[in-house]
């Protein structure tokens, strides 16, 4: 059983330079972020958006894996390919429009349990629903894409 509340922390620490990466950590981990080159920094590292939409789509996958792995569903991989679009709102405002997440999952023995999970881990993943962002989802079980 789960007990709620849930903490996570992270760090991060950089200097003034727009074109300097500086490190971040989370969990015991650590990468790099940077601005990106679409908003005048030098790239060189992952990017806030990036961060976001790695969030978006390893949120959907490992709440799939979780709900699989308790319906005793099978399956040999499961992949996404994922897009973020950011755009402008009415004030003007940049923001995350909407993110297209493109989910393949193979070597399915039970296609109906799988279409279930998938459906039922797009109305509910923890990341997925607490962003305003429009996430749109494509699906496809052994090659076969799923409407």
């Amino acid at each position: 059983m789960i007990r709620y509340p849930l903490f996570f922390s992270a760090e991060v620490q950089s200097g003034t330079e727009n074109a300097t990466p500086w490190p971040v950590k989370a969990s015991g981990n650590q990468s790099s972020c940077a601005i990106p080159e679409e908003f005048g920094g030098a790239g060189g590292a992952m990017s806030p958006e990036d961060f976001f939409l790695l969030a978006l789509s390893n949120c959907f996958l490992a709440t799939f894996k979780v709900y699989s792995n308790a319906s005793h569903v099978k399956f040999s991989s499961v992949g996404i390919q994922a897009k973020l679009s950011i755009d402008k709102d009415p004030q003007n405002q940049p923001f995350a429009k909407s993110c297209d997440l493109k989910v393949s999952v193979g070597g399915v023995e039970d296609p109906t349990r799988t279409i279930t999970i998938l459906k039922k881990v797009s109305r509910s993943g923890i990341l997925l629903n607490s962003v305003k962002t429009e996430i749109n989802f494509e699906f496809e079980i052994n090659g076969e894409k799923i409407s």
